[in-house]
């Protein structure tokens, strides 16, 4: 299902997208705005007030999501003008003190992100006064003293104002007109320092005090006289106020916030935004009665009051907006010219397209309590953190990644998380001084829920075996099988840690689990630290080992299943281990296209029907031929093999190898006994190398002839493949050929049961393409990784899509490197010991901690630069993460 929205009725939003015109002669593009938001992700990592409060890529990336979301004007979060001053740890600070070439250029990059669709932007300027906080925890949990104290500026001295208030605004704002801002808005409201001039609490004796509200107002006055001698009105940059109703309440009687405004007005601020209630029910109370009834609703009597007053000041209205009528009908009410969004921008940063063209007519209708104000904060922060994990060059759709609080499940879910996080901070007074956001197990790809009972279905294969689900653990290069003894007896055999490893996968939830490459062969292996199932191996020991591994692959119910693999030409020569020992493996490799008829039958079916027979024995399901990514099989298959025999030349003679390979395993372990035997196939083997689609469909014929159990498809991204599918009839040319492989392959084979892996991200790909017939069941790679009980969560509906890893799809050789590290992070412990299956593996949907990892890969390549490749070492990058 889509997000849910609050009931709106449609209606015309012509309204809204009128030009809003200042004073000064700017022009907001529409009457929508950004409102301020605190966003807690500027550096507060380094704690001297040089660095402190520094924009960096994360606040980029999230400021191009709203640059691109349709806004007219978006506002920052409150930027503090003095570090010693500081209103929330993880805020920005505009200041003297952290001024530099570096921190300019990161808001100027700010800046250009806002403005990246011509809105306008504009940053909150803050001073708590008082409520400042004198210390604070970073996110590694280290403590930081700020001052020994706020200072009482607001009854300090006129000196001590003017130049610890007064100078410090006026400075962030030429600062910030340089690096290319239209505006600032002093945050006058919720009780800090600016708010703090026009309270009854203002007992000053000078021109800045008293009990007569037009001292009181002095001081707003002469600020903005003072910012506009150092930047004029003339050259377009804005200034504004914040006010909120809850701030006056108490204090001024309907007259005097009037003649406030009025003031202001005069003075020549060219906008207020006004908060402090919630705007549906004022504008529903507003249609319903007559402007002269008294009213019991302080926040409508309020706005009504100031947007009487103010003539040429543009009035902006932030406060609980949910629908696109409420909007429209405030407007042409007259009691807002602007509409301000806050944490609806944070669940939704393409919100004014969306409400612009009609495509939705609300807000997105988050399941938290109207009263439980934090965990409606907390889970704007962690939509915030999300959106800057990742540049908007890098998603689809700027909502890509954010959690969907419209579910009650998530939502539950997070508000328990809220909770223990309350709790987690108590120790530091309040979540304000604690300069981290809210952690989720995981950030996912944005996914409708759906329905997930077809990929529960059981999977029966041609002679009966049967997988209790459609969910395949694909193979994956694990790296973690023995390799510090030298000798090809030893080398190759499960660890302990392999064993772990797959003790969680096997309680995961899968119908089917495939190893990693199983080589055949100690003389031709691709990588060092995988498995080896070979004659030189074959021993009392290795096959208890292999026995233990498929004990844990099938504890809970699923099949378990060796991939077994021949790299040919592809072998590596040497290796060194864990403990720095280099190893020559063989002198030279000699391509398999070479062997005589005589070695194929020693060197290729033998030793493949050898390790059918160890494997079946150890107690496995089945095996897996991999003939893809240029592994022997493959290489035997490609058009340049033009061999005089049997085994080159035609498509036929070329697809002998694996056909004649399957019949050698065939006479050892028949398909009687239910032991599998299934290939792996990649698309992109076949493209490259101008296979013709001709003989693609002779392969797949010879395959399932043959009588192979399961075929494996790779090369492609299904989401994509499945979106195309829905989009475009059969007949129709295919431009994505992954599609069209996986189209009219799918159909070839009758009796073989195809999977397909192909960087899966969603439940609703999955069950469409199994419902559309494009494939039986589906393979999970590197997710699984990440969450070993993956497809138990999915079946049972917890979760509608794969973590959002902040890689990009070209990173290939980092993300290998993230799987190696949580694979071994999840060997550490068997499943029997840590049966809650929250083995704690590192969170790369963190951008901080994606980062990090990036550079300790840099830093791992530059190492291995003297052994080789990582191919070359059997072993794992060793990783220390953040957190």
């Amino acid at each position: 299902m889509p997000h849910q929205r609050y009931n709106a009725e449609c209606v015309d939003t012509k309204v809204l997208t009128e030009h809003i015109h200042f004073r000064n002669g700017r022009v907001a593009l529409n009457r929508l705005m950004k409102s301020p938001m605190s966003e807690k992700i500027y550096n507060w990592e380094d704690p001297h007030e040089t660095k402190r409060g520094v924009p960096n890529a994360g606040l980029v990336n999230l400021y191009e999501k709203w640059g691109f979301g349709g806004f007219g004007i978006i506002f920052t979060g409150n930027l503090a003008i003095d570090p010693k001053h500081p209103y929330e740890a993880g805020q920005g600070i505009v200041s003297k003190e952290n001024d530099s070439p570096v921190m300019r250029d990161w808001y100027a990059k700010m800046a250009r992100a806002m403005k990246a669709n011509h809105a306008l932007a504009i940053a909150q300027l803050n001073h708590p006064g008082a409520w400042a906080f004198t210390e604070y925890t970073d996110g590694s949990g280290k403590k930081h003293i700020i001052s020994d104290g706020p200072d009482d500026i607001l009854n300090a001295p006129m000196s001590v104002v003017k130049s610890e208030l007064i100078d410090r605004v006026v400075y962030a704002a030429k600062l910030l007109s340089n690096c290319g801002f239209d505006g600032i808005e002093i945050a006058s409201a919720f009780g800090n320092l600016f708010c703090q001039f026009l309270g009854n609490n203002n007992k000053r004796t000078d021109e800045y005090g008293g009990a007569a509200l037009v001292t009181r107002t002095k001081f707003h006055i002469d600020l903005l006289n003072t910012i506009r001698r150092e930047v004029p009105a003339a050259g377009g940059f804005l200034v504004g106020l914040k006010l909120n109703s809850a701030d006056f309440q108490n204090n001024f009687t309907n007259d005097e916030v009037y003649r406030l405004c009025e003031i202001l007005d005069e003075a020549g601020y060219d906008f207020v935004e006004l908060t402090g209630g919630q705007m549906e029910q004022c504008v529903q109370e507003a249609q319903q009665r007559a402007s002269t009834i008294a009213r019991e609703n302080y926040f409508l009597q309020f706005i009504e009051t100031v947007a009487k007053s103010l003539r040429k000041t543009v009035v902006y209205i932030t406060g609980g907006w949910q629908t696109a009528s409420g909007m429209v009908n405030a407007v042409k009410l007259n009691i807002t010219q602007g509409v301000g969004f806050a944490r609806a921008a944070a669940n939704e940063p393409d919100l004014p397209r969306k409400l612009l063209s009609g495509v939705a007519h609300a807000t997105l209708d988050n399941k938290f309590s109207p009263a439980d104000y934090f965990t409606s904060k907390h889970a704007a922060h962690f939509q915030i953190k999300t959106m800057a994990g990742r540049s908007i060059n890098d998603v689809v759709r700027p909502t890509d990644g954010l959690a969907d609080f419209t579910d009650e499940k998530e939502a539950k879910n997070f508000a328990e998380k809220a909770a223990d996080y309350m709790k987690f901070v108590a120790a530091d007074g309040k979540p304000d001084t604690f300069a981290e956001v809210i952690k989720m197990p995981y950030s996912r790809i944005a996914a409708s829920a759906v329905d997930t009972a077809v990929l529960g279905e059981p999977l029966t294969f041609r002679h009966g075996k049967q997988a209790k689900n459609r969910i395949m653990k694909s193979p994956l290069s694990e790296k973690l099988y023995q390799w510090n003894a030298h000798s090809e007896d030893q080398r190759g055999i499960p660890t302990e840690e392999i064993i772990n490893l797959y003790s969680h996968w096997g309680h995961g939830g899968y119908g089917i689990i495939l190893t990693g490459n199983l080589g055949v062969d100690p003389n031709y292996v691709g990588e060092a630290g995988q498995g080896l199932v070979t004659v030189e191996n074959t021993n009392e020991e290795s096959q208890k080992q292999l026995r233990r591994l498929a004990e844990a692959m099938t504890a809970g119910g699923g099949l378990a299943i060796a991939q077994t693999n021949h790299v040919g030409r592809l072998a590596q020569s040497h290796y060194t281990n864990s403990l720095g020992e280099k190893h020559q493996i063989v002198d030279v490799v000699k391509s398999p296209l070479e062997f005589s008829i005589e070695e194929i039958e020693e060197k290729m079916f033998k030793r493949f029907a050898h390790a059918a027979s160890v494997l079946y024995e150890a107690g496995f399901d089945g095996m897996e031929l991999h003939s893809a990514h240029g592994m022997v099989f493959n290489q035997f298959l490609l058009p340049k093999n033009q061999r005089a025999d049997d085994y080159g030349g035609s498509i036929e003679n070329r697809i002998r190898l694996l056909v004649n390979t399957y019949k050698a395993v065939r006479e050892v372990v028949p398909a009687s006994t239910g032991f599998l035997v299934g290939v792996k196939l990649n698309s992109r083997d076949f493209q490259e190398c101008g296979i013709p689609r001709e003989d693609i469909v002779r392969v797949c014929e010879l395959i399932e002839d043959a009588g192979f159990d399961f075929v494996e498809l790779t090369g492609g991204a299904m989401e994509t493949v499945v979106k195309e599918a829905q989009q475009r009839e059969s007949t129709i040319a295919r431009e994505n050929f992954f599609l069209d492989f996986v189209q009219f392959t799918s159909k070839i084979f009758q009796k073989t049961v195809v999977y397909i892996t192909g960087r899966w991200q969603t439940a609703n790909a999955m069950v469409e393409s199994v419902k559309m017939g494009l494939t039986q069941g589906v393979g999970l790679g590197r997710w699984s990784c990440a969450e070993p009980d993956f497809p138990k969560k999915l079946l049972a509906g917890d979760i509608h899509s794969c973590p959002d890893y902040k890689f990009a799809l070209s990173e290939f050789g980092t993300m290998k490197l993230a799987a190696h590290w949580q694979m071994k992070q999840l060997a550490q412990k068997n499943y029997a010991i840590d049966s809650s299956l929250s083995q704690k593996v590192t969170d790369f949907t963190e951008n901080d901690e994606a980062n990090h990892f990036r550079k300790a890969c840099g830093v791992y390549k530059k190492q291995l630069e003297t052994i080789g490749t990582q191919d070359n070492h059997a072993g794992v990058l060793d990783y220390v993460p953040l957190k």
